[in-house]
């Protein structure tokens, strides 16, 4: 267990997706205020880069995001997405939040859409900043996202993995984690 890493889980996942690491279910109607504190790393996934981004960040705090939605797209855009996601990944593999949680966290996540991530990660230095992506991610942080992320200068490491949590992510942030001080 890492102690002083905190995750912030993508969209109707628990943080018991991510093991070996504490976090955050921000996706739960229990949940309603949670702070992110004080951690070496915050490591956010999907929207929760969005609800990361919508906190009071300090300038040294260092961030993995993975699978980031950079690009603002149109809601019905997100919604074909989702399904299109769902149809090909599933929700076996997920833990996924339960049922009396989802009309709380629909309303979060058009609540964190909002927020601009790009425009947003460049306030922050990006000495700080490590993005990983899923070179299989065609839904959410596609190629189109991972040349945007370039442009703007931040450090991209693409990984065999689609838009979840997967072992390749997982050995991608443990080696983050390992080799930066």
């Amino acid at each position: 267990m890492h102690d002083k890493v905190l995750v912030i889980p993508g969209s109707f996942s628990l943080v018991s997706v991510y093991e070996g690491y504490k976090g955050i279910d921000i996706w739960l109607k229990k949940n309603e205020s949670v702070e992110i504190g004080e951690n070496d790393w915050i490591i956010a996934h999907s929207a929760g880069v969005n609800y990361l981004l919508s906190q009071n960040i300090s300038n040294n705090q260092k961030i993995i995001l993975i699978n980031p939605l950079v690009k603002k797209r149109k809601f019905i855009s997100l919604v074909i997405r989702d399904i299109e996601f769902f149809i090909a990944e599933g929700m076996k593999k997920v833990k996924i939040i339960p049922l009396s949680s989802w009309f709380y966290a629909f309303k979060k996540i058009l609540r964190l859409l909002r927020i601009n991530v790009l425009e947003n990660l460049q306030k922050l230095p990006k000495e700080n900043i490590v993005i990983i992506r899923g070179v299989k991610d065609y839904y959410f942080c596609d190629s189109e996202n991972a040349e945007l992320i370039k442009k703007k200068g931040f450090v991209l490491f693409e990984v065999d993995a689609a838009h979840n949590w997967n072992q390749n992510i997982a050995n991608k942030v443990e080696e983050i984690i390992k080799n930066t001080k």
